[in-house]
């Protein structure tokens, strides 16, 4: 589910998409709701199905309360960058 640049600002809407446990890519960068305080978390935690927020596969440490691994295995890594089919080009995809 691609919902990034619109006006989601409410935690509450992200609830709703709970329903479908069919959901496993989903980004809400350059929204309200991106930009509160561990947006990250309570999104991985409210969406068990999820496996990429934002281009970024999620680490255990963002599901895991109070977790730090550190290094590799730390959120946001370049390593757990995935390309979405959102943000390839039409060059590239033929």
């Amino acid at each position: 589910m691609f919902l990034h640049d619109n006006s989601i600002s409410e935690l509450g809407n992200v609830h709703y998409m709970a329903a479908s446990p069919s959901i496993s890519i989903l980004t809400l960068y350059d929204t309200p709701l991106s930009l509160r305080p561990n947006y990250r978390h309570h999104v991985v935690n409210s969406l068990w199905s999820l496996k990429s927020l934002d281009n970024y596969v999620i680490s255990d440490e963002e599901i895991i309360e109070d977790s730090s691994f550190g290094g590799r295995f730390a959120p946001l890594q370049p390593s757990f960058y995935v390309k979405s089919f959102c943000s390839l080009t039409k060059a590239s995809v033929f």
